[in-house]
């Protein structure tokens, strides 16, 4: 219901946005993570820290393996939920709507 009234552009900004911004991230990442510790020492007190840095060089990495469980579980769950609904719409049954969706279609009908 609330989703239905973000327009079409203010939907496209966002996404626009955020791609954006993980573009800036993903370079700024690679430097810290790698480039930075190929380069040989710097005066910069700003470039020597993160020359310097051992913890987010070695979090982000790690982070990857760990978030293996969530998706997994993740994936778990929305495949047990797509079996319970298709053995329904292969039974006949019909689910019952749930009063938002009852609110969306009754706006649908009467702009």
């Amino acid at each position: 219901m609330v989703g239905s009234r973000i327009s079409s552009r203010k939907k496209t900004f966002w996404g626009w946005f955020f791609i954006a911004i993980g573009a800036i991230c993903l370079p700024m990442f690679v430097f810290a993570a790698v480039v930075s510790k190929l380069l040989p020492p710097s005066d910069n007190p700003v470039i020597a820290a993160v020359q310097n840095d051992r913890y987010y060089y070695l979090l982000v990495p790690l982070t990857l393996p760990v978030l293996v469980v969530p998706v997994y579980f993740h994936w778990l769950s929305m495949h047990e939920i797509f079996l319970a609904a298709s053995t329904d719409l292969i039974r006949g049954k019909k689910k019952k709507k749930t009063m938002v969706e009852h609110d969306i279609v009754i706006q649908e009908h009467n702009p």
